[in-house]
């Protein structure tokens, strides 16, 4: 009876089903870190948190959105006293190409527009200066998912949007798949 039910779970564990090829509507969220160099006015890394969520067509080929919100960084000058801070959010809407390697296992890559808001303080002096700037452009990814299965996948990924200062972002999460 033992080895029956041996071979039986031995069985069960190796029909995995194809997850990396799952379609339709999925929904998730990761944190990470963010980093901007901004040449004489602010360079830090900070936390971000992202909601996405998308539709895939196939196992190669689906479209997404996201919102981000980037906390805040700063940076402090000793030479002129100053003191920036910086935080912001963004929408991204992209394409987003797959390849699965293997039944659990895929890499990918986010292709498409974002809307950047930002808020800017510098404090210097006992003066203060408040900016808000709002900035779209390209923004690209590359990251890879691991389907834990057939509703679960955890995923790690790098972007960088196309602003005026360099940003890196760098998210880890889950997705579930509807």
């Amino acid at each position: 009876m033992f080895k029956k039910t041996l071979i039986a779970a031995a069985i069960a564990s190796m029909a995995g089903g194809a997850y990396a090829e799952t379609t339709g509507f999925y929904m998730g969220g990761g944190v990470g870190v963010w980093n901007i160099d901004e040449s004489g006015i602010i360079e830090d890394t900070a936390m971000v948190a992202r909601i996405s969520g998308g539709y895939k067509f196939n196992e190669y080929f689906g479209v997404e959105g996201s919102y981000v919100h980037l906390a805040e960084v700063e940076d402090n000058s000793t030479l002129f006293l100053a003191e920036t801070k910086l935080d912001g959010s963004a929408w991204e809407f992209a394409l987003r190409p797959s390849y699965p390697f293997t039944d659990k296992l895929e890499g990918y890559a986010r292709l498409g527009w974002g809307t950047y808001d930002m808020e800017l303080e510098v404090s210097a002096l006992a003066q203060s200066l408040n900016e808000s700037e709002s900035e779209d452009g390209f923004v690209w990814a590359v990251g890879g998912a691991w389907a834990m299965n057939e509703s679960f996948n955890l995923f790690g990924e790098y972007s960088q949007p196309d602003t005026e200062a360099d940003i890196y972002i760098m998210t880890f999460g889950a997705t579930y798949n509807f």
